[in-house]
């Protein structure tokens, strides 16, 4: 009777110095005694909710090392952005300095400044943007309006403004009726043909399509640059 309690409390103890240690558990030997048998019920769920905490502590701690490499990632490739403008702000400094007012290079000198401020205080405030999404604090102001009349109007723009170049813009636009903040969806627009002039060669097509999806609008940006590298898609 002795040695019948003796070894399932013997191996009863191994799998409790088991638990939580993320070993492979031990195998109970149940010598038919009903109250260690429980115990040992007991002591298997308590491990497998202790690994499952485990794993969900290191998912979370995967999930920080990911957002923190991301926020890394973007503020790096934010400097990057600020560096190209500001460069250019100080080539078109030193052409005022050296230039006399009624000289056609200040004009354009005046000109980039005010180009590349604009662009740097849009940059600053998308990064503004950021900031208040992760705080909470971001706020929609949503109507109606035809999606396809406010790419073309924003292609219209930019043509105007030479933003560009000499880049050909093929657009096909069909009405797509959205509730949306109006704001947001210039940004959008306004993104998405950025980076297709940034990576789009000169003399190549950027083509825009607008329309809908079954219930949905569609809206897309296709250009003749080199994309992301795969392995930054998911990103």
């Amino acid at each position: 009777s002795g040695r019948r309690i003796a070894r399932p409390i013997v191996s009863l103890a191994e799998v409790a110095r088991s638990v939580g240690t993320g070993a492979t558990r031990p195998e109970f030997v149940d010598g038919g005694v009903e109250e260690v048998t429980a115990v040992a019920a007991a002591l298997e769920d308590a491990d497998a909710a202790v690994r499952e905490r485990q794993s969900l502590i290191q998912r979370e701690k995967d999930a920080l090392q990911t957002a923190d490499r991301a926020k890394d990632e973007f503020i790096a490739a934010l400097s990057h952005e600020l560096r190209n403008p500001l460069a250019v702000l100080t080539a078109a400094s030193h052409v005022l300095r050296t230039a006399t007012p009624a000289d056609p290079a200040a004009g354009d000198a005046r000109d980039v400044i005010e180009r590349q401020t604009r662009h740097m205080s849009r940059m600053i405030e998308d990064l503004l943007d950021v900031s208040r999404i992760i705080m909470g604090k971001a706020h929609l102001v949503f109507e109606r309006f035809d999606l396809a009349q406010l790419v073309t109007n924003t292609v219209d723009a930019w043509r105007a403004s030479g933003r560009f170049a000499d880049r050909v813009v093929v657009v096909d636009a069909r009405a797509a009726w959205v509730l949306a903040d109006r704001t947001r969806m210039e940004q959008v627009i306004a993104n998405l043909f950025d980076n297709a002039v940034k990576f789009t060669p000169s003399g190549t097509r950027i083509i825009v399509h607008v329309g809908r999806d079954g219930d949905d609008a569609s809206f897309s940006v296709h250009d003749d640059g080199p994309g992301l590298p795969p392995e930054l898609m998911a990103h």
